[in-house]
């Protein structure tokens, strides 16, 4: 099994929803790639974000039921929705096949801060963190982008 790594900064929005939602369409097309995600500044956005992941990102994945892969099931089901963000450490570059940021202008320059040789090696998305409306719908975007990205890998 490989890994996909998805980051943004908090690790509690963007990514999370990102790696469920990769690995459900994944686990759906018979891939054997599975997702992680981490942070880029967990420590900062600790101060604005509340428990382990956003309501509006367990929201919309509680939409998704899959057989045998139910947000609703037991915690072993689904372990990454009730632990807390994670932040990127360099060992997670080097055991992913991809890796993948959420938001070029916001990731790219913490990346060249904390990760200089990485920067250049990694997808940068351009998904704002931001809540849905009707206007943009970043879970959406994101929706999108891990179709599109599980139909590269087939």
């Amino acid at each position: 099994m490989t890994r996909i790594l998805f980051l943004c900064t908090g690790n509690y929005y963007r990514s999370r929803y990102a790696e469920v939602r990769f690995d459900m369409l994944a686990t759906r097309a018979g891939l054997p790639h599975r997702a992680a995600s981490r942070g880029l500044r967990v420590d900062f956005a600790q101060k604005f974000n509340k428990g382990p992941i956003s309501p509006d990102a367990l929201s919309r994945l509680s939409t998704f039921d899959l057989p045998g892969m139910s947000i609703r099931s037991t915690r072993s089901t689904w372990p990454t929705l009730h632990r807390m963000p994670m932040d990127v450490m360099p060992a997670d570059f080097e055991h992913s096949l991809k890796v993948i940021a959420l938001k070029l202008e916001e990731h790219r320059p913490m990346m060249l801060e904390r990760f200089p040789a990485w920067a250049d090696r990694i997808e940068y998305w351009l998904v704002n963190d931001v809540p849905p409306t009707e206007a943009y719908d970043p879970l959406k975007e994101i929706d999108r982008l891990v179709a599109e990205l599980v139909e590269r890998l087939r």
